[in-house]
C-alpha cells in the first residue's frame, strides 16, 4: 500500500531499487551515492510512493560537523568568501543553526519515517561507509552486494581547497552550545546509531525493519 500522506515535507531526493528506498541527507554524501544508485537501477519516487514493504535507508554524519559543511557550502555557493574577514559576519554567524536545505534537522526530515529508517553512519572511525553499504546490501539485496561502491568517475561534490579553508575558518568562529540545544534530537539519533552500530551491527541493519 503506498502512503497516503502528502504532507509537505523536505525531500532531497528519494530512489527505490525493488523493495529498498534509498532517501539523500543534504551534506551526507548524497551527491555521490544518488549518483552511484542510479547505475544499479535506483529510480527515483517521491516519498508519498514509499510502500510498507519498502526498507528505507540514508547516511548521517555528526550533526556539528554538518553544519560546519552546511555553512561552508552556503558562503562558496555564493562567492562570499570575503565576509569571513569581517568580524561582524563571524559575530553574526556563530550560533546560526539553520541557514538553507542543508542544515535542515534529521529528525524533521525523518519524522514520519524514522521508525522505519536505517541510519548508516557515515564518518565512522572503524567501520567506512563502504562496508555498512555492503553489510547492509548483503542482508537486503545481495545482487547489489556484489557490485563495486567506489566509483572515482562519478561527481561527487568534493571539497577544493577554497572549500576547504572555508571549512576551516568557520570551524574556529561557531559555537556549539545553542547548536546543541537546538539539534539536540539530531545529536541523540546520531548517537543511537553509533552506539548501536557498534553493539550489534547485524541487529542495526535489521532492526526497524522486524517492527
Amino acid at each position: 500500500m503506498t502512503s497516503t500522506n502528502h504532507a509537505h515535507t523536505h525531500d532531497p531526493g528519494t530512489f527505490r531499487y525493488k523493495n529498498i528506498v534509498y532517501i539523500r541527507t543534504d551534506k551526507c554524501g548524497g551527491t555521490y551515492y544518488e549518483n552511484l544508485f542510479k547505475t544499479f537501477g535506483f529510480e527515483q519516487i517521491r516519498q508519498y510512493e514509499i510502500l510498507e514493504t519498502d526498507k528505507i535507508f540514508t547516511f548521517i554524519i555528526e550533526p556539528k560537523k554538518r553544519r560546519v559543511k552546511a555553512i561552508a557550502q552556503l558562503i562558496y555557493n555564493t562567492q562570499n568568501q570575503k565576509l569571513l574577514e569581517d568580524k561582524n559576519f563571524l559575530r553574526f554567524i556563530e550560533n546560526i543553526c539553520i541557514t538553507d536545505c542543508h542544515t535542515y534537522p534529521y529528525f524533521l526530515q525523518y519524522l514520519p519515517i524514522e521508525h522505519r529508517t536505517v541510519f548508516l553512519p557515515l564518518d565512522h572511525d572503524t567501520l567506512p561507509a563502504e562496508k555498512l553499504l555492503r553489510s547492509y546490501f548483503q542482508v537486503h539485496c545481495p545482487e547489489l552486494a556484489s557490485k563495486s561502491l567506489v566509483n572515482d568517475n562519478l561527481y561527487a561534490n568534493k571539497a577544493d581547497k577554497t572549500k576547504q579553508d572555508i571549512y576551516q575558518k568557520i570551524s574556529q568562529n561557531l559555537k556549539p552550545f545553542f547548536f546543541e540545544t537546538v539539534f539536540q534530537q539530531d545529536f541523540a539519533l546520531y548517537q543511537n546509531t553509533m552506539a548501536s552500530v557498534d553493539h550489534d551491527l547485524a541487529q542495526h541493519l535489521t532492526s526497524k525493519y522486524d517492527k
